[in-house]
């Protein structure tokens, strides 16, 4: 946080994204509410960070802002040039100091094929590691949706102030 904080020039867009493949059907609403339980889980992504007033604030759980969930147009032939404007709007709209951290925009299959779901978190959140963790715990929460039950996402290993 503090190499990010001495880097010149705007911060706000410094982040990281994945392209997720979607389970079969699901539907817009599972796939908010899978996301909202891992942002609810994870107290990171929904921390306020003012790097220029040097201030870190993790809000209740259900005290952040709602995950935004855009929905692209159908399809999983995303371009990679498309792909890679869908990544930079995402990237403008963090805003660490406001607590958001994650933006996410999902694409439904078509005729069958699985949708697909673009996830773009800010780097003060992510790194190449805590990618894992999201990624099972996305699919934990998908498992529970799927079954009728309320995400259980299994008990963090290591508090972030812990790893820091």
């Amino acid at each position: 946080m503090r190499w990010i904080a001495e880097r010149p020039g705007p911060t706000g867009r410094f982040s990281q994204s994945m392209l997720l493949t979607l389970p079969p059907a699901i539907a817009p609403a599972a796939t908010a509410e899978v996301l909202g339980a891992v942002l609810r889980h994870h107290a990171v992504l929904r921390a306020r960070i003012d790097l220029d007033a040097g201030t870190f604030v993790i809000p209740e759980p259900d005290a952040g802002p709602a995950p935004a969930l855009d929905e692209g147009p159908p399809g999983t032939g995303t371009s990679p040039e498309a792909l890679a404007r869908e990544v930079d709007e995402l990237a403008a709209r963090l805003d660490p100091s406001q607590g958001l951290m994650v933006r996410a925009r999902s694409y439904p299959g078509n005729a069958g094929e699985p949708g697909r779901l673009l996830l773009v978190v800010h780097h003060l959140a992510v790194d190449g590691v805590s990618w894992r963790i999201l990624l099972d715990d996305l699919a934990q929460a998908w498992n529970d949706v799927s079954r009728g039950r309320a995400p259980q996402l299994p008990p963090a290993t290591t508090s972030f102030r812990s790893w820091a």
